[in-house]
């Protein structure tokens, strides 16, 4: 379970699903379906770094939708439809804030681990 919570921040977390599972079947010879194993590190993760990541995901996915349906076509030409305009505008505020916290975050994590690194060779 370590691996998943050191590299979820550096790999989407289907991908560590997908990961996990061959090795599982593999080397255990367990078959689990992916979603067993998705819910099963969702609800073992509370780790910032592992939740701000999975928000920025789902904000992406808000982000292109709301991208697209920014733009109406009518009889009259092109326009932009205000109410998801500022949704798509909100969308990438928040991913923004969100990517600074993630990056905040894995500063302080980096901070701390020098100084245990540093206390251990004392």
């Amino acid at each position: 379970m370590s691996f998943v919570q050191d590299n979820t921040h550096r790999v989407h977390l289907d991908e560590l699903v997908t990961q996990v599972r061959t090795a599982i079947q593999e080397q255990l010879g367990i078959d689990m379906q992916r979603v067993q194993i998705r819910e099963h590190f969702l609800s073992h993760q509370c780790d910032q770094k592992v939740v701000l990541h999975e928000v920025m995901w789902d904000l992406v996915g808000i982000i292109a939708v709301a991208k697209t349906t920014c733009i109406v076509s009518t009889e009259q030409g092109v326009s932009m439809d205000p109410k998801n305009t500022s949704v798509y505008i909100d969308a990438v505020k928040r991913r923004t804030s969100t990517h600074g916290r993630v990056q905040s975050t894995l500063k302080s994590n980096q901070k701390q681990a020098r100084c245990r690194a540093r206390a251990q060779e004392s």
